[in-house]
């Protein structure tokens, strides 16, 4: 059921949502509105049971009538259902689903915004079944977890309380296992292969870019592991799994031990991945602007491994996109880089 803004709307309790709370019974009926946005319509009185103001708590009974008026649309966080450019369905069952996310796109809106292109994404794809299904509304998308803004890769949704519940609960015990392939800036020693950071991690004092760091009094502990996957001029492709979930972890580790992101301005790397910075001898037309190898940040939420509350005990595994495909959806990526490499190293033989 999808309402337009500053209409009022009368709803029935059904049989089958006796016992629901309030919010709850909201957020499955309205599910292309924010939880935040629902409180706010709630807290405000925009919501009545029976003719009564009622709170978002208020455990329901069937036949019992609910009475709400939603503002305008410029005042309400909605999810409307859109395509996005990038967006997959890695998997899908009853309870859960995972899709990819491209880079340059927020998890959930950002402070201040009132779009969500992924989770609008995500309802355009549920509605589609939902209709396919011959459903009355599709379920509410529910996030599991997040990755930055500026990060690609998979992401893990619940569809309905319970599921979210139980996925949130393998993320609590450190029971889902998350991989991520980050080319990173420097050539980590052949010697090298493999390697853990234990390094605790805090938020950085007067920073306005809510930029973390290691160390400092509010620091917690955070571990992240890593291997070396394939090895550039001047670059690494690094497979690295967080053990614990601070804040821009991996970021935050890879500039502690002096292999930052290769683009990552705001902790060590650059601003893009440019050519002229790494072949030798690089010459650059006067009337064309050069095109960056990479322009986003280089990291990838490549792997997930989780059970899902559908399949019981089962455990699945997730991929979104293979190191070989990795970033090569923005600019050359990946592919521009080993074809540098590879010449590099011809060239390097014929010396010989």
């Amino acid at each position: 059921m999808t309402m337009e803004g500053g209409e009022a709307e009368e709803l029935l309790v059904s049989a089958e949502e006796e016992g629901s709370t309030l919010l709850e019974l909201l957020s499955e009926r309205l599910y292309d509105v924010s939880t935040s946005g629902l409180r706010r319509i709630i807290k405000g009185g925009g919501v009545a049971v029976d003719g009564r103001p009622a709170s978002e708590d208020r455990v329901l009974r069937a036949g019992e009538r609910i009475a709400l008026e939603l503002p305008e649309e410029d005042e309400l966080l909605r999810f409307r259902a859109a395509r996005l450019e990038g967006f997959s369905v890695l998997y899908e069952d009853a309870r859960c689903l995972a899709c990819a996310k491209p880079a340059g796109v927020a998890v959930i809106a950002e402070r201040g915004e009132t779009k969500a292109p992924f989770l609008s994404a995500v309802l355009d794809h549920l509605e589609t079944e939902a209709r396919k299904a011959g459903l009355a509304r599709p379920p509410r998308p529910r996030v599991v977890h997040r990755i930055d803004k500026e990060t690609s890769g998979v992401v893990l949704l619940a569809k309905d309380k319970d599921a979210l519940r139980s996925l949130s609960e393998q993320f609590s015990e450190r029971e889902v296992v998350k991989d991520y392939l980050g080319l990173v800036l420097g050539e980590i020693p052949d010697e090298q292969a493999s390697g853990e950071i234990d390094l605790p991690i805090g938020e950085l004092e007067k920073s306005h870019a809510r930029r973390m760091r290691t160390g400092g009094r509010d620091a917690k502990p955070a571990r992240t592991g890593w291997e070396v996957q394939e090895r550039f001029r001047g670059h690494t492709l690094v497979r690295l799994r967080p053990l614990t979930g601070r804040q821009h972890q991996i970021r935050v580790h890879l500039e502690a031990i002096g292999y930052p992101l290769a683009v990552d301005p705001l902790y060590g790397g650059e601003e893009a991945l440019l050519l002229s910075k790494i072949k030798p001898g690089y010459r650059q037309k006067e009337d064309r602007q050069e095109t960056p190898l990479l322009a986003r940040l280089s990291l990838h939420a490549e792997k997930i491994a989780f059970r899902s509350p559908a399949l019981e005990r089962e455990s699945r595994t997730l991929r979104a996109l293979s190191s070989r495909h990795a970033f090569s959806q923005e600019g050359r990526g990946l592919s521009g880089i080993r074809a540098l490499s590879r010449l590099s190293r011809e060239k390097n033989l014929k010396r010989r």
